[in-house]
């Protein structure tokens, strides 16, 4: 989700998630930037309130493909205890909007 703040600039969110009784990302080609593909891989950094990922051919982690009738969209998830223990405990169904910031070389949730 994309809107336009007061002094006119663009800012990004992403939907934070509760399903089970924990928090969850799922950012797909909508949040991310046209240059991720999957396949591409990653590193990312889960502190209190924030998630920032940096793309390196080295990454630990892998952008998931999602197939479609065009070929495959980029997916990222990020789940489970630290995305719950970064973003805190919500009821199930809760759906909140965080801040999402691309740069050249990944992105910061929070």
């Amino acid at each position: 989700m994309s809107v336009v703040n007061m002094s006119g600039e663009n800012q990004t969110f992403a939907k934070l998630y509760t399903q089970r009784g924990h928090r969850l990302f799922w950012l797909t080609k909508k949040e991310l930037a046209e240059s991720t593909k999957a396949g591409d891989r990653f590193n990312a950094e889960i502190s209190e309130g924030k998630i920032v990922v940096k793309f390196t051919p080295e990454g630990s982690r892998k952008v998931y493909g999602k197939k479609t009738k065009n070929g495959m969209d980029p997916v990222i998830s990020f789940g489970g205890k630290k995305v719950t223990d970064a973003f805190g405990m919500a009821n199930d169904g809760t759906i909140n909007n965080v801040k999402l910031v691309l740069n050249g070389k990944g992105f910061t949730l929070g």
